[in-house]
Formats: C-alpha cells, structure tokens, sequence
C-alpha cells in the first residue's frame, strides 16, 4: 500500500533531526536545464539522453556528456542540470553507462538533480508509479551510489498526480526510509492547482513539518494557457510558492523557442511572451533558482527536438557545437539567473 512503508510515518523525529535550518538555504544556486530523452522521459525502458546512444558504455557516455555539459555552461552560464532516472536506469546494466553522464556533471563542477519520470504517461499515468517496492529498489540504488557526493540531488517524482494527503504522506514516507540522505539534498514536487496545472501549487508541503528541511519543487508553464497579464502570472506564481522561501525552486518552466517570438519586447503581445517575461523577473526580484525544460531532448515536436529546447543539436554527426534558435529566450533565461539585489534590472 502507498501509505505503508518501511520506516513508519510517524517517525518524525527522524525527519527533524535532521532537518537544516531554513537559513541555511539558497535556491538561487540552481541555475539549470533539463537534458532529456527525445520523446521525452516517461518510458519503461532505459534512458538514452538526446545526444548519446545506446551502445555507449561509462567511458563513451562520459566524454560526451562532458562535451555538453560544457556546452550548458559555456553557452547559458548553467551549474545545474537535471537528469531523469526510472528503474530499467538504475536497476539494470544500463546503471554503469549513465552513471558516466553524471559523473561527468560532478566533474565539470554541475549539481545534478536526478529525478524520477513515471514510466507510463498514458492518459496522465505518468504522475503514478506503478510498482512501489521497484521504484524503492530504484531509489535505494541511486541514493546509496551517491551518497557520500554533495553535488547530487534526489528528486522524488516528476509531477506526482496523487491526492495532496497522499502524495505528502509518500514524500514524507521516502524521508523516514532513507534517514542518512540529507534533507537539504531532497526535492520534492509540488501538487497539481487551477492555475498551472501539474507540480505547481508548494502550501501544502511548506504546512507538513515531515517535510521540513527539503527543497520544493514548482513547474510553471504558459504555453498550454490562455492568454493572462504579466502581473496575473506574477501574482499566481507568489501566491502557489506559499512559505516556501529559499526552499523553492522553480524546477520546470519554458517557452517555445522556434516561433520567432521576440521575448526581450515588453510590448510583445503573444502569450508565452508575457509568461516568461512575467516569470524571469519574478525569479531575479525573489532571488530563486530555476531549471528550464527541456533544453535538449523532451517531446517529439520534430523528427530531433522539443520546441521548447533553447539548444540544439546540429544534425552532422558531430553533434557540437550546439546552437540557439532564439537567443531572446535564452537573454530572459540569463536575467533570471541574476538577483535583482546585485544588479539592477535590465
């Protein structure tokens, strides 16, 4: 059962002990992208990221992960990267060959944030996990195989689609499990609200003190939404991060990269213009962290990428180096990443 696990939820002296002070925070250290499979990360078998293949082994995988980890850095100033990880991942051969793309990420001095995609993402069957004691298995691998490596963080679910009580009771249960995995190395997502939908809505978990001590995790997106005003988009964004603080980080937004949009515009009218405009002045005034998705890999929009990708990949078999196909969207990414109390706005 969901509710039942091996530790027992009313442990929380366990959570608590362990728990840093809420100053001992900084979301705005995570300035990262998502690198994905194509077709994006809800899938039963094992994960081969946009870019590798699946003849790599750990030492193919790692020079060509480097080779884009540094391409994040070089072209976006990103330190964060934030990698799926399922089952036929961790649990299976495959486990040696991926653990080169994030060692890699440890090397070029990236935190790495692993997070689990729901296998099935049929009619919503992403946000649920099909087999709890597997996907046990799967994190009791991942957290003992990098525990002892600050850089990496565990990022429970993507987008859970669990009741609130529910989903906080698993999260919660996941702590007890695992009582030597440092609370501040933990994400936890969000729960689904009105206003954007899956992940978006942190009051509950900032209410639950069994969860006290993690970082939070909210996706926000606009391309799926009608048309709403800047200040509506900054207004719901403030109000679903709740008492959340410097745990937030705002771990999933974007906006389509390949229709042209001039995002740097203040009188642009387009929709998703206003949501990002709205959301990356939102992210330097509050000083948070933010992973943008995907930048390579996700949904198969075209035969080799996400529109919301902000780089790509070349189509010669060298693959690099990796090229903007706006660079307005990539200038809203970087004024994100730059705290209102340093500089002023631009």
């Amino acid at each position: 059962m969901l509710g039942e696990g091996r530790g027992g939820l009313n442990d929380r002296k366990a959570i608590m002990s362990l728990s840093p002070d809420e100053s001992s925070f900084d979301s705005s250290q995570f300035r990262g992208v998502h690198w994905s499979r194509l077709g994006d990360n809800f899938t039963f078998d094992r994960l081969v990221l946009q870019g590798l293949s699946a003849e790599d082994t750990h030492a193919t995988a790692k020079a060509e992960a480097g080779r884009m980890f540094e391409a994040f850095e070089r072209t976006l100033g990103a330190n964060t990267a934030r990698l799926p990880v399922n089952p036929a991942t961790a649990t299976t051969d495959w486990w040696d060959t991926y653990t080169g793309v994030i060692d890699a990420g440890i090397e070029r001095g990236f935190r790495i944030v692993l997070s689990y995609w729901g296998e099935d993402d049929t009619h919503g069957g992403g946000g649920r996990i099909p087999d709890l004691s597997t996907w046990n298995q799967m994190w009791d691998v991942v957290t003992s195989h990098y525990l002892s490596e600050p850089q990496v963080y565990f990022s429970l679910m993507n987008e859970p689609a669990y009741a609130v009580q529910e989903w906080v009771d698993m999260a919660a249960q996941w702590l007890v499990d695992r009582p030597s995995v440092p609370r501040n190395r933990v994400f936890i997502d969000g729960v689904h609200s009105e206003f954007a939908g899956p992940a978006n809505d942190l009051r509950p978990l900032c209410e639950d003190e069994r969860l006290d001590g993690t970082y939070l995790g909210m996706h926000l997106y606009g391309f799926h939404l009608p048309y709403r005003a800047q200040k509506e988009w900054i207004s719901g964004l403030k109000t679903h991060l709740g008492d959340a603080g410097p745990r937030a980080v705002v771990e999933e937004f974007g906006a389509r990269a390949d229709t042209g949009i001039d995002f740097n515009d203040p009188a642009a009218t387009d929709r998703e213009a206003s949501y990002l405009r709205a959301v990356t002045d939102t992210l330097r005034e509050l000083n948070m962290g933010s992973i943008w998705c995907h930048v390579i890999g996700g949904r198969t929009t075209s035969p080799d990428h996400d529109e919301l990708n902000i780089l790509r990949l070349h189509s010669s078999t060298a693959n690099f180096p990796l090229w903007m196909p706006n660079v307005s969207a990539v200038d809203r990414l970087k004024h994100a990443w730059v705290s209102s109390r340093a500089q002023p706005p631009c």
